[in-house]
């Protein structure tokens, strides 16, 4: 089915309040949606360039000071082996000194002693002397060792205070782009909300506006090919009865079709259709009998199930061909009850259809679903749902 004029507001009252009109055609000052996304993703993409930046930072901060710290106990080493190998040397030259000294005296008495004791002595003063010098040559061979450490923590150090170096100024010029991107989206969204408060005041005066010119329709005459309203007559509408107000009508005329009852097949139900018929109502023409949309032709489409007036004779002639013989030949769209007849006439051929393909072991989902003439309604814009099937 057709959309209608008027009831086209509350579709778009609805759509404006969950944030989500954006049909105004895209100009350089207008922003959408998809332009608060785009600089979403921009802000979320920098701060992610930022936190991998600073975590590079800390990984090098880190490596430069366990460098650091190993040239420091490098250096405490080198200074134990200094002290050490100068108390060392001391040694050696003391006990050297204090062994000759004994082995010469013993020189003297070499001719009235044990030749033997001579020789013991000269080999204990070797022996001590091999060992005091191996121990200088350990120290000097690990201060040696220590001196090469040093010198490869010193490069390794400059490496990493050069990464770190580097890591600053990556962190200073991604905190940069982060802040930028921050500020484009905040702006963004400050523009987006400024325009869509400005959408919403522009479509609240529409509606205002239609809402006059319906208060005006009803006591004037219109001529849409061919089909003109009554004489100021209203059918007893009301502006604030809403769909409540025809619920007694289709109650009894959907009875009168035994869609007040639900009906199974073989192979499956189709329930009441009562509360679908109000909700489908609701979407279509809020219960406006003169709700009118597109064009002022055939294609246009009228009242309270916004029936197209290229349908409206052949589906009033069969209805009365189902034996609805009350509803004159020149019934017209306008007048509420033949709007609701023949809006039962399409749910009641539908269901019969439904339950005719679930005989024949078709899926649910094959349809034809009972208001599937008012597609774009029964998808799009029933609040409440529609009772299922």
């Amino acid at each position: 089915m057709g959309r209608r004029r008027v009831a086209v507001m509350l579709v778009f009252a609805t759509v404006v309040g969950s944030g989500t009109f954006l049909g105004m055609p895209a100009s350089a000052a207008t922003v959408t949606q998809e332009d608060v996304d785009v600089a979403a993703a921009a802000r979320n993409q920098a701060e992610a360039a930022l936190a991998e930046a600073e975590a590079r930072l800390a990984r090098a901060t880190t490596d430069r000071d366990r460098y650091t710290q190993s040239l420091a106990r490098i250096a405490a080493r080198q200074r134990q082996v200094a002290d050490e190998s100068v108390e060392t040397a001391e040694t050696v030259r003391d006990r050297v000194a204090r062994i000759y000294m004994t082995a010469g005296a013993s020189t003297v008495r070499v001719a009235v002693e044990d030749v033997t004791r001579f020789t013991t002595r000269i080999a204990y003063l070797g022996a001590i002397a091999d060992t005091d010098q191996q121990a200088v040559v350990d120290l000097t061979f690990s201060a040696v060792d220590l001196a090469g450490l040093e010198n490869d923590a010193r490069r390794q150090l400059a490496l990493h205070e050069d990464r770190v170096i580097d890591e600053t100024a990556s962190v200073v010029a991604r905190t940069a782009d982060a802040d930028e991107a921050r500020l484009r989206y905040s702006s963004t969204v400050e523009e987006w909300q400024r325009q869509e408060a400005a959408r919403r005041a522009a479509l609240e005066a529409e509606m205002r506006a239609q809402e006059a010119a319906l208060q005006a329709s009803v006591t004037t005459t219109t001529t849409v090919v061919g089909v003109t309203t009554p004489p100021p007559q209203t059918y007893d509408w009301s502006p604030q009865g809403g769909v409540e107000q025809w619920r007694a009508l289709v109650t009894r005329v959907f009875g009168e079709w035994g869609l007040d009852q639900e009906k199974c097949g073989p192979a499956g139900c189709v329930g009441p259709q009562i509360e679908n018929a109000l909700v489908i109502m609701r979407c279509e023409s809020s219960g406006i009998p003169f709700a009118t949309a597109g064009p002022d032709n055939e294609w246009g489409v009228i009242g309270l199930y916004q029936h197209r007036l290229a349908y409206w004779s052949e589906r009033v002639a069969r209805a009365r061909s189902r034996g609805f013989s009350s509803l004159p030949a020149d019934a017209t769209p306008w007048n509420p009850e033949h709007n609701v007849i023949v809006a039962a006439l399409l749910v009641w051929e539908s269901r019969e259809t439904i339950i005719g393909n679930l005989s024949y072991g078709r899926p649910w989902s094959d349809g034809p679903q009972p208001w599937g003439h008012w597609d774009g309604s029964s998808r799009y814009c029933t609040s409440p749902p529609l009772v299922s099937p």
